[in-house]
């Protein structure tokens, strides 16, 4: 700044220098507030009021600002000889910015003055300390301080000092370590009051009354330890998932496999490498591949690889990447066995991945799927008996005829069996040669010795039973009538 103020003209100088002395005190105590009016040493309030003066020689030995405005400073407690105030108030406290090395701890500081007028004797009520940690990590930290007392004006004043580092920390507060130091005593604070609501601080008790001027302050002190944040690794993951269209399927069926390969882990992936193994009464007809987020898609010439030991292979898939691979495949029926006719035959197709960052999946539950192939044979069907060279269910299959067996009943000679002639067994009873002798047609045939007998056929026989029945009724009824009568003429 020196060097740009030598080059300008001294009204422009002198104008630089009346924005620097507005603008960078405005910069300096950006985290400090209120904004309110402030005061000197030979010119003090007249009544209560904490931290406000800007000309403090002793805070500016101790911290090299005199602006009471920046109260709260830090400083490396490696830089301390011992634990009396007079080491830590002149170890070196920095009252805005502090650079902290991970695993090492710091006292922060904090002044409370009543800036009130001596001879007034304006005693401050109820004046508390409050700190509040910072939460999570980052590069900047910064820890606040307030104090705060019910009759004075005004009733709260706070400062921060930052801790930086190159590297992401966190701060702790090292339990037990508050402590209040005046001309009076030292006095150990609670912690639990301290980061919570406030804890109270006096001047001859932890009472809350500290009376106005210099030799009633005090410097309330507590120390903080800087931790390394260890980032944990990122952890790869993947998973590969396998579905089937179809839970059972027939020899004509075509079955579909989808592949999903997705990267659910916290990095990238490369080198993956996917690999599945159809069935052997199964090979595939089309192969599809889809992907996002993802680099180097293999050429669709190398698609059948998938089968390979080799695999199919993706350069990258970047931190939530999928790859989609469908596969549609049909029945391979030179593969059935017949002795697997009229069963259900379990299909199983199995998939894996790796990749150079993980090379084994942790869960392989959903990389296998089955469907059930439901084997059904033609069974062949007999000859035609007629035909045989044709089958029976061939609707030209003419039936044999149900008298001649050997003959299909369409033929001619499929003609219901005969009843020999009576005289001639040779020939059917159709014939026209089948005549009884002498003529024919008579119902008598020449008996022994050239004599004639009735013909004694079924029919003839019972005629003959009849006539012959009624003879004799009419002989016995004669008979009976006859008697009758002989018995009447004797009476």
């Amino acid at each position: 700044m020196k060097s740009i103020i030598k080059y300008m003209p001294k009204k422009l100088a002198a104008l630089f220098l009346l924005l620097a002395m507005i603008i960078v005190p405005a910069a300096l105590w950006a985290t400090s507030g209120p904004s309110r009016p402030t005061y000197t040493w030979n010119n003090a309030p007249t009544h209560i009021t904490f931290n406000s003066m800007t000309d403090n020689a002793n805070w500016n030995t101790y911290t090299g600002t005199g602006d009471e405005r920046n109260f709260v400073a830090a400083e490396p407690v490696g830089n301390i000889a011992n634990g009396s105030i007079n080491s830590m108030l002149t170890g070196g406290l920095r009252p805005d910015t502090i650079a902290v090395e991970a695993g090492k701890e710091y006292y922060v500081g904090m002044l409370v003055h009543n800036d009130a007028y001596t001879p007034l004797n304006l005693v401050a009520e109820n004046v508390k300390a409050k700190v509040t940690m910072p939460t999570g990590s980052g590069k900047s930290l910064s820890i606040r301080g307030d104090i705060s007392s019910t009759n004075a004006n005004p009733t709260n004043v706070y400062d921060d000092v930052t801790f930086t580092s190159n590297s992401d920390f966190t701060l702790s507060y090292v339990a037990g370590s508050a402590h209040y130091f005046n001309n009076q005593d030292v006095y150990t604070l609670p912690d639990s009051e301290l980061l919570g609501s406030g804890t109270k601080l006096g001047y001859t008790s932890l009472d809350g009354r500290i009376p106005g001027c210099w030799e009633y302050r005090g410097y309330l002190f507590f120390k903080v330890k800087a931790n390394a944040v260890v980032t944990p690794p990122k952890v790869p993951n993947y998973n590969l998932k396998k579905t089937v269209d179809k839970a059972t399927a027939g020899l004509t069926d075509t079955i579909k496999y989808t592949l999903e390969f997705t990267n659910s882990g916290e990095t990238d992936l490369t080198n993956v490498v996917i690999k599945d193994q159809l069935p052997s009464q199964l090979y595939w007809t089309k192969i599809e591949v889809s992907a996002t987020l993802t680099e180097g898609l293999p050429a669709q010439s190398t698609y059948s690889s998938l089968f390979t030991d080799n695999g199919l292979k993706f350069n990258k898939v970047w931190v939530g990447g999928k790859v989609t691979i469908t596969v549609t495949t049909v029945v391979n029926v030179s593969q059935i066995s017949p002795n697997d006719c009229d069963k259900q035959l379990p299909l199983v197709n199995r998939s894996t991945s790796t990749t150079t960052e993980k090379p084994t999946e942790s869960n392989t539950t959903d990389n296998n799927v089955e469907t059930k192939l439901n084997v059904v044979c033609q069974k062949p069907n007999d000859p035609c008996p007629t035909n045989p060279k044709i089958e029976k269910t061939d609707p030209k299959c003419i039936p044999p005829c149900q008298w001649n067996p050997n003959i299909p009943s369409n033929d001619p000679g499929c003609v219901p069996p005969q009843t020999p002639c009576t005289w001639n067994p040779s020939i059917p009873s159709t014939d026209p040669n089948c005549k009884a002798p002498n003529g024919g047609g008579n119902t008598e045939r020449p008996g022994p010795g050239g004599g004639t007998i009735i013909a004694t056929g079924p029919t003839e026989f019972i005629a003959t039973l009849i006539a012959v029945g009624a003879l004799t009724f009419g002989v016995v009824a004669y008979i009976k009538s006859r008697k009758h009568l002989e018995s009447v003429k004797n009476k």
